[in-house]
């Protein structure tokens, strides 16, 4: 009898030194998700997606390339990293910064989360047509087109297909073309084609979690159109943020 009270004492020992280390690792760990992909079928469509993310949209848009508590030049000091920093766009640097930024907070015993996704997609087009308030005629009937002037079409003409319907007509969203040497917004009532052009889609998203009621992220989905010469002729942003 002595001796199984002994072997019981000794599991309940190691079942409660268990459980704490599993509590223990459990709160120390960190949720992290980094995915960074370039998609492109060619060197010619690696050139056009490195000149997307090098493109001039702070001047393009009149943006800064990011904002947040700190100013627009506070993040160029990266430690410490300011607790909430937002972009306005995607470019080769916002992605560098967030990178190391992630980097950064894999250390931190106050980050118990951090994810990064970039997914970046490049289209060679012979003929495109864009649209807003489409032509239900031309939609294929499986997707679900929004109205009241939201849609955006990405008409894929050598195809007769819709490429791509997205909304960019939110008030969270601003879109730019390139009108003979200067860039203009862009309304609904205009309808654009090009020729022998790039389609380049980037959905981008970060985000940092401290705690049940703390935490922050940014993110924007951005379309770049480039001509032939890799200069952008069409730009629809939308950047969405938020802390808690």
């Amino acid at each position: 009898m002595r001796r199984w009270m002994i072997m019981l004492l000794a599991v309940c020992v190691i079942a409660v030194l268990t459980a704490s280390m599993l509590a223990w690792n459990l709160s120390n760990s960190k949720a992290t998700q980094l995915r960074v992909d370039r998609n492109f079928d060619n060197p010619e469509g690696e050139r056009a997606l490195t000149a997307a993310e090098s493109a001039d949209y702070a001047t393009i848009t009149s943006f800064e390339r990011f904002n947040g508590p700190g100013g627009p030049e506070a993040y160029i000091h990266p430690e410490p990293y300011l607790a909430y920093t937002y972009a306005n766009f995607v470019d080769t640097e916002v992605i560098n910064y967030y990178q190391t930024r992630y980097n950064y907070q894999l250390n931190q015993t106050n980050t118990k989360g951090i994810t990064l996704n970039y997914v970046a997609n490049v289209t060679k087009l012979a003929h495109l047509h864009i649209f807003n308030c489409p032509d239900q005629s031309l939609i294929d009937q499986n997707q679900t087109i929004p109205w009241r002037n939201n849609a955006v079409v990405f008409y894929d003409i050598e195809n007769s297909a819709p490429l791509m319907t997205t909304n960019f007509m939110s008030s969270y969203a601003h879109v730019f073309y390139k009108n003979q040497s200067e860039y203009q917004t862009w309304h609904p009532e205009i309808e654009l084609n090009f020729s022998d052009c790039y389609f380049i889609e980037m959905n981008f998203q970060y985000s940092e979690y401290y705690a049940p009621t703390a935490a922050f992220f940014s993110d924007v989905y951005q379309i770049v159109i480039l001509d032939k010469d890799l200069m952008p002729l069409w730009i629809g942003i939308s950047a969405g943020q938020a802390v808690s």
